[in-house]
């Protein structure tokens, strides 16, 4: 109890979160709901909103040519995955795109190889992945194996009763088509996590210093009533709530 104690003092003061630090005794010692903490607003959201901005006209320079290229693989294999301009009020969302696509044949193998790349990784009917401990030449005890055992059936439960599955096949067939597909995972107060798939043409990628992804900016289109359900009221910043 001493111990839980001082986490949730060490939280107050620097705010992590409580998986952050916790083990596994403290984890469960979490109460189900976080308390109450009212939005504060950055002093330097203005310098950061410029930054990013800046920074985001320069990734869409820079992926004109990504653009371009997307429109022709879009327009033969899937056109409703692909967004060119991002904009406001549109109304033609319904209207035929497909025109293109005069022959089943590669939408068939596009199908066919999205539906075996989920199959062969992360199949909905057994097991595919598995929990254990990443130090060699170590052994867990009794209570530490029944720990991995019941994370991992928690995790399953939580893949399986979440909407995981079901945006990992769009990642699927974004990936055939567009060659990749960075899904967004959030945490969500009804199934614990929930995926957002953003279409080509929505996300900016960055690479950094290993030559690995670690930018992923996203530009697309929310309602007012979907933003305030989203982001709350009380987070947004002074600029959008004028």
């Amino acid at each position: 109890m001493a111990g839980a104690a001082a986490l949730r003092k060490a939280e107050a003061q620097d705010d992590f979160a409580a998986y952050e630090m916790a083990s596994p005794s403290l984890l469960a010692d979490q109460p189900p709901s976080l308390p109450y903490k009212p939005a504060e607003p950055d002093q330097d959201w203005e310098q950061i909103f410029s930054h990013l901005e800046s920074r985001l006209n320069g990734m869409r320079t820079w992926r004109y040519s990504w653009w371009t290229y997307w429109s022709v693989l879009a327009e033969f294999f899937l056109p409703r995955r692909y967004h060119w301009v991002i904009t406001a009020n549109t109304y033609n969302k319904g209207n035929p795109i497909n025109q293109a696509i005069i022959d089943g044949t590669a939408t068939l193998a596009k199908n066919i190889c999205a539906a075996g790349m989920i199959e062969g990784l992360m199949p909905t009917t057994r097991e595919w992945f598995k929990m254990r401990t990443a130090l060699q030449n170590f052994e867990p005890d009794a209570e530490a194996k029944a720990w991995l055992e019941d994370t991992e059936t928690r995790m399953y439960t939580v893949l399986a009763q979440s909407n995981f599955y079901t945006e990992m096949a769009q990642v699927a067939e974004d990936e055939v088509v567009f060659g990749t597909s960075p899904p967004i995972m959030y945490e969500d107060a009804e199934k614990v996590i929930r995926l957002y798939v953003p279409c080509a043409g929505e996300y900016f990628l960055a690479v950094g210093s290993t030559f690995t992804v670690d930018t992923l900016y996203r530009e697309y289109v929310m309602t007012v009533a979907q933003i305030v359900d989203f982001f709350t009221l009380e987070s947004w910043p002074e600029q959008v709530s004028k």
